[in-house]
This record gives C-alpha cells, sequence and structure tokens, in this order.
C-alpha cells in the first residue's frame, strides 16, 4: 500500500526528471545538427542517464517507505515487551499473594486440626498472634 505521501513524492519525482529530460533534448537537437550520428548516440545516453535519475528517485521513495515501515514494527514490539514485563511483574506479585494466602489456609487447617471449631479462648489468641490479626 502506498501512502498519498510517496504518491505525492513519486509524482514531483518523475516530473521534475520529465521536463528535464525534455529541456535535454531540446538542447541537443538546438545545439547540433538533428540527422548527425552522434545527436542520436548522445539522444540515447541523455534518455539513459535520465531513466537512471528517475530510478534513483523511486527506490530512495521506496526506502525512505521501508524505514518508516521498520520504525512502526519496532515501537509496535518495543510496546508488546514493555507489555510482558508487566504482565510478568503482576504475576509475581500475584503469586506472592497466592502463597501467603496458602500460608494462612494451612495454619488454619492446623488449627482446626487440633483444637476443632469450638477452640478455646486462649487457642483463638494463639491463633491471633500467629496469623498476626
Amino acid at each position: 500500500m502506498v501512502s498519498d505521501r510517496d504518491k505525492k513524492a513519486l509524482v514531483i519525482g518523475i516530473s521534475i526528471v520529465m521536463i528535464l529530460t525534455i529541456a535535454g533534448i531540446l538542447l541537443l537537437l538546438i545545439e547540433r545538427n538533428l540527422f548527425e550520428p552522434a545527436t542520436s548516440f548522445e539522444l540515447v545516453v541523455f534518455l539513459m542517464a535520465a531513466t537512471a535519475l528517475l530510478l534513483a528517485i523511486i527506490q530512495g521513495i521506496a526506502i525512505e517507505r521501508q524505514i518508516r515501515v521498520i520504525r512502526h514494527g519496532s515501537s509496535r514490539i518495543t510496546e508488546a515487551v514493555h507489555a510482558l514485563e508487566r504482565l510478568a511483574k503482576e504475576e509475581i506479585d500475584l503469586e506472592r499473594v497466592i502463597k501467603k494466602d496458602v500460608e494462612l489456609d494451612e495454619i488454619l487447617i492446623d488449627f482446626l486440626r487440633h483444637h476443632g471449631v469450638k477452640a478455646e479462648q486462649k487457642a483463638l489468641d494463639d491463633l491471633r498472634k500467629k496469623l498476626k490479626v
């Protein structure tokens, strides 16, 4: 997909080369006799040079577009890396919370295993101290 900016640059480049080519041909024809063999050779060489210039302009536009695409892709990759780093940090934080919950569950299970549901007040106070509540 070619952007409007690329199309405009290409049209301007082609227009400039065409104007210069026509002007160059006219100058060659005015300066020399029309039917000399050297004139036709010079016209061929001049047209080849104009074509090479046009191809160089097209290549420059293509390279500039490729650079824009690469920069855009690079910024998307950078954003994805940052998102993955945030996700990894969130996973580590969540793992810590889950470990704390598991430790709390183990303390509660151990308490209930030893004291039952109807525990004495002293045992409940000990449990509160363990849980730091």
